[in-house]
C-alpha cells in the first residue's frame, strides 16, 4: 500500500531538513515555534521509516502546498493550526476531525475516514509531543510493536494489524503526567535506547547527557537533573565567596548583599581566598552546637552523590543565596537545559539542629518549604523573561523525610508544578507494600506513606521510587 504523509515544514525548504533541524532550535524557549515544526516533521519521517522497513509499504512526504487528493492512504499530520489541509477539511465539513477538547496534554486523536473512496487519517495532538505520539499510535494500529530498543525489538504482527478498518476515531490521553527513565547508567549516546524511550511514550529522562540535548527534546523527552548534589554544586563550603567582603575585601567583586556574619572566621587556611564557609558559617548545619561544615568531597567527585552536613534551612540569607545561584545556573549554566529539577538534601545528610530550625517544622516540611521558595524564584525569573521554559520541581520522601509534613503548606504552594517521590529503599520485595504481616519493613513504610496521599498537609501528586538493580540489590533479578 502507498501512504502519502502530509505535514508542514514551516520555513524550512523540505520535510527532511525540518525533521533534522533540532540544533537550530531553542527548545528552552516556549515561544520558538520551530520546535513544533521539527517534531511534527520528525514524526512524518518515523512513519516513512517504519512503513517502509517493517510494513512493506511505500511512502511519499508532501507539504500542504503541494498536496492533492489521490489514490492510496492519505495521512494528515498535525492539527488545524499547524496543517492547513486539516484546517480546510474541517472548515468545509463544519466538523472537527483533529485534536478536540477531549485531548489532553501529550494526548492524541486518530481519526480515520474515507475521501472519495480512499482511506484518510488525521494524526493530531494539541502539542507537538501529542502529534508525535499519534504517529506512533498509528504505526501500532498498522500492526507494529516497539518491544525493545533497536531493530530486533521492533516487529510486525498480523494480529494487531487494523489497517483494513478505514473508519475509526480514537483518543488516547496519558494516565501519568510523568513517565520517566531514571538511571545513572543510561547515556544519550545509546541512540536506539533513547528512540525506544520515545516510542514507549517516556517523556522524562534523568540520564547522562553528553551533547544530544536538542535531539532528545525533539523526541518529546524532557531533561531532568539535580538531586543530592545541589549543596555541593551551589554554595559549597569551600567555594570562593563571590562578593567584596566588608572585612576581608575582594577587589573587583560585586558589593556584598549580606551583613557580616557574627561567626565570621576569616581566611582559615591562609591561602588568600575567602570561602563561603569562612564568610558565613551560620549558613550551614549546626550539629551538637557547632557549625562544623562537614562534607565528603571525595564521594561527590567520585560518584556525584553528596553526603555530609546540609545547609541551615531556617537562615533566610542562606536560602536566598542558594536560590540566586541555582536560578542563574538554570538560565545559562550547566543546568540550562533542564526541564525538571530534583531538589534533594544530601544523601543521608545531617540536618541543622539550631534553635530556629528546630522550630520550623519537621524535615519534610523544611525541604518542601525550600522547594517552594525555589519554585517562587523560578516563577519570578520567568515573569522577568530570564527563564523561558516551564521547569517542574521534584523533592523526596526518603529516609529522614519519609514522614509527611507536620504543618500546612502555603496557600499558593503549586501542586501542579511540585511533586514528591516516596522512595521505598528499605522495602521488602517478598511482600506487597500494604501486607500487614510484613511488620519489619513494609508495614512501617506503608504507614508513613498514607499521610502523604490523603488527610495530611501535602495535597499533591506522588511518584513512587523503587530500587530495582540498585545498591545492595544490584545483583538480584528484580524484574
Amino acid at each position: 500500500m502507498h501512504f502519502t504523509v502530509v505535514v508542514s515544514p514551516g520555513a524550512y525548504r523540505d520535510i527532511h531538513v525540518a525533521a533534522n533541524a533540532e540544533k537550530e532550535i531553542n527548545w528552552w524557549d516556549e515561544n520558538d515555534m520551530r520546535a513544533t515544526v521539527c517534531t511534527e516533521c520528525y514524526a512524518a519521517t518515523q512513519l516513512e521509516r517504519y512503513i517502509k522497513s517493517h510494513l512493506g509499504g511505500t511512502v511519499s512526504l508532501q507539504t500542504p502546498e503541494k498536496f492533492s487528493w489521490g489514490e492510496g492512504y492519505t495521512v494528515l499530520l498535525g492539527n488545524n493550526v499547524t496543517n492547513p489541509v486539516i484546517r480546510t477539511l474541517e472548515e468545509e465539513a463544519g466538523e472537527c476531525f483533529s485534536a478536540n477538547d477531549q485531548v489532553k496534554e501529550e494526548g492524541f486523536r486518530l481519526c480515520g475516514f474515507e475521501v472519495e473512496g480512499a482511506p484518510c487519517v488525521i494524526l493530531s495532538g494539541h502539542d507537538r509531543v501529542g502529534t508525535l505520539y499519534a504517529a506512533y499510535g498509528f504505526l501500532e494500529r498498522l500492526g507494529l510493536r516497539f518491544i525493545s530498543p533497536g531493530e530486533a525489538g521492533t516487529c510486525y504482527h498480523q494480529a494487531y494489524d487494523l489497517s483494513g478498518e478505514t473508519e475509526f476515531d480514537s483518543i488516547e490521553n496519558p494516565d501519568f503526567t510523568s513517565r520517566a527513565v531514571v538511571s545513572a547508567y543510561v547515556l544519550d549516546t545509546s541512540v536506539e535506547l533513547v528512540e525506544w524511550m520515545s516510542h514507549a511514550r517516556v517523556n522524562l529522562g534523568h540520564i547522562m547527557i553528553t551533547d544530544k540535548h536538542h535531539w532528545i527534546k525533539k523526541l518529546g523527552i524532557r531533561l531532568a537533573g539535580g538531586g543530592h548534589s545541589i549543596y555541593y554544586r551551589f554554595m559549597e563550603t569551600t567555594h570562593e565567596y563571590p562578593y567584596r567582603h566588608a572585612i576581608f575585601g575582594g577587589e573587583g567583586k560585586p558589593e556584598d548583599p549580606y551583613p557580616v556574619s557574627p561567626l565570621y572566621l576569616g581566611d582559615r587556611d591562609g591561602d588568600g581566598i575567602l570561602t563561603y564557609g569562612d564568610a558565613h558559617p551560620e549558613w550551614y548545619a549546626e550539629v551538637d552546637g557547632e557549625r562544623r561544615m562537614k562534607r565528603d568531597l571525595k564521594a561527590f567527585v567520585e560518584n556525584s552523590n553528596g553526603a555530609g552536613d546540609n545547609i541551615c534551612t531556617s537562615n533566610p540569607y542562606a536560602r536566598e543565596e542558594l536560590c540566586k545561584l541555582l536560578i542563574q545556573d538554570l538560565i545559562d549554566g550547566e543546568w540550562r537545559h533542564l526541564d525538571y529539577l530534583d531538589v534533594w538534601a544530601l544523601d543521608n545528610g545531617v540536618w541543622c539542629g539550631c534553635e530556629e530550625c528546630r522550630k520550623s517544622g519537621n524535615l519534610s516540611y523544611r525541604l518542601l518549604m525550600l522547594t517552594y521558595q525555589i519554585d517562587q524564584e523560578i516563577k519570578k525569573a520567568t515573569l522577568e523573561g530570564r527563564i523561558k521554559r516551564k521547569i517542574r520541581l521534584g523533592t523526596l520522601a526518603y529516609h529522614e523525610t519519609l514522614p509527611a509534613p507536620d504543618r500546612p503548606l502555603p496557600d499558593d504552594f503549586d501542586y501542579s508544578n511540585i511533586f514528591v517521590t516516596f522512595f521505598t529503599i528499605e522495602r521488602c520485595y517478598l511482600h506487597h507494600i500494604d501486607d500487614p504481616t510484613c511488620t519489619e519493613c513494609n508495614r512501617p513504610l506503608y504507614d508513613l506513606y498514607l499521610p502523604w496521599t490523603g488527610g495530611g498537609h501535602y495535597k499533591g501528586q506522588m511518584f513512587i521510587g523503587e530500587y530495582f538493580n540498585v545498591s545492595s540489590f544490584a545483583a538480584m533479578p528484580f524484574v
